[in-house]
C-alpha cells in the first residue's frame, strides 16, 4: 500500500504541452515516500514526472488550499499516478473527449485515451448522459408477470424499481422515498404497495403517495407531487428497459432488425434458467471493448470456445445503436470423449453451427449459439469497478440429460468468462500506466470502433447543452 496526496495544480513548465498525454492543469495523485511529506500549506511543489513523450520538472502550484492534507491509501498495483481532471472544468474534459475523433476510419485512427478509463469526472460524464439518456437492461420480463412483482438494482449509482401495477402496466421509479431518501423496495418480490422502512411513507404501485405518518402540519405539502418519481419502462424481447432521459427513442423501432435475428434464431423457445455474476476491478468499457473486437482476442485467449469456432467466417455488421457479429462452428465431431463437468471443456454441442454476438449501446450483450442464449449486463460500479450480470437460457430444461447438458454448458462458459476477466483486468492495470495513453485499432475491431463513436456523441451532447 501507498499513499497519495490529492492536489490541485497546473503546468509551469513552458516546454510541456497537452499532446504529450497528460493535460494543462487538473487534479494529479502524487505518490508518496514513506519518508516524505507534502505540506498544503505550501504554495507550490516541484517534482519529475514522465510523460509519454518526456520526462521533464514541474512546478506544481496549489490552486485551493486544503488542510488538512486530502490523503487517501491506494494499491499501487492498481493506481500508478493517476491522469485525472477537474469536472468543473469543462474545457479540460471537453479536451480529453476531443482527443478522440469518431470521424476517423478505423484503418486511421486511434483509439480513445487512457483518461476515458481511469479519470472518474470521465465516468461522471457517463452518468450525465450515457446512462442518463439510453434505454438500459434492467430486468427480466418473467420476473414481472403478475400484478404487484417487482425488481429493483441500481445502474451507475441510480437506483430503481419495476413494479407491474395493478392494471397490468409495468411502472418504473427511482427507488428513492421523497422524504429521506431512503429505498423504498430492496431486491425482489411481490406486494401491494410501497412503504419505506425509514418512517412509513407509502406509494401505490402508480408510483402515487398514500400516506406520510406522523408529517403533521406542513405548510405547502401538496400530496400530488410527491409521489415517486418515474422513469420511462419499456418490454423488449423478454427484456426488461428504463430510461431517465426526458425524450428516449423508440426502443422497438432501433432493434427492429436485431428482433428479427433473434426471432429466426428461435428467440422465443428459451427458458431462462440460471444467473452468475462476476466483479472486474476495470472500468466497465473495458469489457465492453473487448467484448466488439471483432473476435480478434478469441484465437489467442480463448482456446477451447476457438477450437470450436471457424474465426474465417467471422462478420461484423453495424446499426445504429447496435451492432452484430456472428460466425460459424467448426465443422467436426459431436464429443465423444466426456470429461466431468467441472472440468469445463468446450464442446462442439454447445456452440452449435453458428454463434450471433449482438450488443446493444451501451452496456448489453445478446450471445444465441446452439440452443442456448446468454445475456451480459455490463454495470458500472465507479469508474475503475464493473458488475457483470450473466443470465443463462436453454431451449431444452427437462430430464437428467438436459441437465447435464445445461451444466457443462454453463461450466464450459465459466471458463470464457474467467478468460474475459483476467484479460479486462489486466487492460486495466496497463491504462493507469504512465507510458500508455492511445492505441491504434486492428483491421476486425469494427464495432470497437462504433461504440466508440456512440459515447463520443453522448459526450459532446453534454458540452453542446452546457455552451
Amino acid at each position: 500500500m501507498s499513499q497519495l496526496a490529492l492536489v490541485d495544480w497546473q503546468w509551469q513548465d513552458p516546454l510541456v504541452h497537452p499532446d504529450d498525454g497528460l493535460p494543462g492543469q487538473g487534479i494529479y495523485y502524487l505518490p508518496q515516500a514513506p519518508d516524505t511529506f507534502f505540506d498544503p500549506r505550501a504554495s507550490c511543489i516541484s517534482l519529475s514526472v514522465y510523460s509519454p513523450a518526456l520526462t521533464v520538472d514541474l512546478t506544481m502550484e496549489t490552486t485551493e488550499k486544503r488542510s488538512p492534507v486530502e490523503m487517501e491509501c491506494c494499491d499501487s498495483s492498481t493506481h500508478s499516478p493517476i491522469k485525472t481532471f477537474d469536472l468543473a472544468n469543462s474545457n479540460l474534459l471537453q479536451r480529453e473527449v476531443e482527443k478522440f475523433d469518431p470521424g476517423v476510419p478505423v484503418q486511421e485512427g486511434w483509439l480513445p485515451p487512457s483518461s476515458w478509463y481511469t479519470a472518474p469526472e470521465i465516468y461522471g460524464l457517463e452518468q450525465h448522459t450515457v446512462f442518463r439518456n439510453n434505454w438500459l437492461i434492467a430486468a427480466r420480463q418473467d420476473q414481472l408477470g403478475a400484478p404487484g412483482q417487482y425488481v429493483s438494482g441500481n445502474i451507475a449509482g441510480e437506483p430503481y424499481v419495476i413494479v407491474r401495477a395493478d392494471t397490468g402496466d409495468l411502472k418504473a421509479f427511482y427507488n428513492v422515498c421523497r422524504h429521506h431518501a431512503a429505498e423504498v423496495a430492496p431486491g425482489v418480490g411481490c406486494l401491494e404497495k410501497f412503504q419505506c422502512p425509514y418512517h412509513g411513507w407509502t406509494y401505490a404501485l402508480d408510483g402515487r403517495l398514500l400516506s406520510a405518518p406522523g408529517l403533521g402540519a406542513v405548510k405547502d405539502f401538496d400530496r400530488e407531487h410527491f409521489g415517486l418519481t418515474a422513469m420511462h419502462v419499456r418490454e423488449w424481447g423478454g427484456l426488461v428497459f428504463i430510461c431517465r432521459g426526458e425524450s428516449p427513442t423508440d426502443l422497438a423501432g432501433d432493434l427492429s432488425h436485431l428482433k428479427s435475428a433473434l426471432d429466426e434464431a428461435r428467440f422465443e423457445n428459451l427458458k431462462f434458467v440460471e444467473r452468475r455474476t462476476y466483479q472486474l476491478n476495470c472500468n466497465w468499457k473495458v469489457f465492453v471493448d473487448n467484448y466488439l473486437d471483432g473476435g480478434y482476442h478469441v484465437e489467442h485467449l480463448h482456446k477451447g470456445l476457438s477450437n470450436q469456432l471457424d474465426l474465417t467466417t467471422y462478420t461484423t455488421d453495424l446499426f445504429g445503436r447496435y451492432s452484430i457479429q456472428a460466425t460459424a462452428g467448426k465443422a467436426s465431431e459431436a464429443s465423444t470423449a466426456i470429461l466431468p463437468v467441472e472440468a469445463g471443456q468446450d464442446f462442439k454441442e454447445r456452440l452449435g453451427d453458428r454463434a450471433l454476438y449482438a450488443w446493444l449501446y451501451p452496456n448489453l450483450m445478446i450471445n444465441r449459439y446452439g440452443s442456448i442464449m446468454d445475456t451480459n449486463w455490463v454495470l458500472p460500479l465507479g469508474h475503475n469497478r464493473t458488475l457483470v450480470i450473466i443470465d443463462f437460457y436453454f431451449e431444452n430444461t427437462e430430464g437428467p440429460e438436459a441437465q447435464e447438458f445445461v451444466a457443462r454448458s454453463i461450466a464450459a462458459s465459466e471458463v470464457v468468462q474467467k478468460e474475459d476477466v483476467h484479460i479486462s483486468e489486466s487492460v486495466q492495470r496497463g491504462l493507469w500506466s504512465s507510458s500508455y495513453d492511445k492505441g491504434r485499432y486492428g483491421k476486425l475491431e469494427l464495432a470497437e470502433h462504433h461504440f466508440h463513436s456512440l459515447l463520443a456523441r453522448d459526450f459532446h451532447s453534454f458540452f453542446r447543452v452546457k455552451s
